[in-house]
């Protein structure tokens, strides 16, 4: 793969390997929520889907290839990616202590969803770190300018991704309006970082066309492909089910079928098998959600779940060819008598 993150991993602190690194930190968490720890990594690390790859995933550059990371670094300038890079490792450092206080809030309000007590305070948080981030970002506004990052307009989508982030019932990350951040230019992306903040195309061996990137939190990747066809690719899990039933809901408004690829998924919990099932419930009469590419223990899963008995839920087996996509069985399977 052309996209493939050629660095050595994990990244030490004094890494300069590639002219187009980003140094941020990441703090990670298991599907249960726990925390991991926090991570050097660069802004623009993420992971593509190759099916013929054990694991099914590679770590890939969000700037694409070689030829296009250098592209981007001449757009950029490397003199103010230096500039922007040094801002951002002030950010890091600046908001570690805010970060840390957040994460552990969050946790603590996804682990009790109905205590308002410690909503409130984690709204109060939220409201502390906008206030520091306002303050931080305006004492260098002429820094930002120079180097083209608006320290309004960055506050302003810092707060905005904060306060959506605070209603979620996760841990999950949210991606900004991928539009916006197209407009704000290339320094806003490199001050951001990774797909998770902007619009990108993936392509894989055996790809049919290419994907724009809809939701990436590292756990789960949704992507709409070829059609408008959802393709999904990690696990799908407590942390990642809100992050779906949002895609599905938008996807029902576009007043079509919905099709589904779970070729990628590795696991799949019963929260992901019931939002599947609640989707196709809640589909309009005459339309219906397809899901294709099921593993066979989610089938037998939704079976026994009663997905048969649903005029509004359909799936079928197929893979994808370089002639495009070829049904295995030519038929809707259907529920054991």
């Amino acid at each position: 793969m052309e996209d493939r993150c050629p660095c050595a991993r994990p990244f030490s602190e004094s890494y300069s390997g590639c002219p187009a690194y980003q140094r941020a930190t990441f703090t990670a968490a298991d599907s249960l929520n726990r925390p991991l720890g926090s991570f050097l990594t660069c802004r623009h690390l993420t992971f593509g889907r190759n099916t013929s790859e054990t694991g099914g995933f590679y770590p890939r550059c969000a700037l694409g290839s070689r030829d296009s990371r250098l592209r981007w670094l001449a757009e950029i300038r490397p003199e103010r990616l230096d500039a922007v890079q040094a801002i951002s490792e002030e950010f890091d450092e600046f908001s570690a202590g805010y970060r840390q206080q957040l994460f552990a809030t969050k946790l603590r309000a996804v682990a009790a969803p109905g205590d308002m007590a410690i909503r409130q305070e984690l709204s109060a948080v939220v409201a502390g770190y906008v206030a520091a981030v306002r303050d931080f970002l305006e004492s260098r506004r002429e820094r930002l300018a120079e180097v083209g990052l608006p320290a309004t307009e960055l506050t302003s989508l810092i707060e905005e991704w904060l306060v959506a982030w605070t209603a979620t019932r996760d841990m999950a990350t949210l991606a900004p309006d991928a539009d916006r951040l197209a407009a704000m230019g290339g320094p806003v992306q490199a001050f951001l970082g990774g797909d998770a903040w902007r619009r990108s195309v993936v392509t894989h061996p055996g790809a049919v066309g290419a994907a724009s990137i809809l939701q990436d939190d590292g756990v789960l990747r949704i992507s709409r492909g070829p059609g408008g066809r959802l393709e999904l690719a990690g696990d799908v899990d407590s942390s990642t089910v809100p992050a779906l039933a949002g895609v599905l809901a938008a996807a029902m408004r576009r007043g079509r079928d919905i099709e589904v690829d779970m070729t990628g998924v590795l696991f799949c919990d019963l929260g992901g098998v019931r939002e599947l099932l609640r989707s196709a419930a809640a589909m309009p009469p005459g339309r219906r959600l397809v899901i294709k590419g099921i593993p066979d223990h989610l089938l037998k899963v939704m079976r026994l779940a009663g997905w048969g008995e649903m005029p509004a839920l359909a799936v079928v087996e197929q893979w994808e060819t370089s002639a495009g996509v070829v049904p295995a069985s030519g038929a809707f399977l259907q529920a054991p008598a």
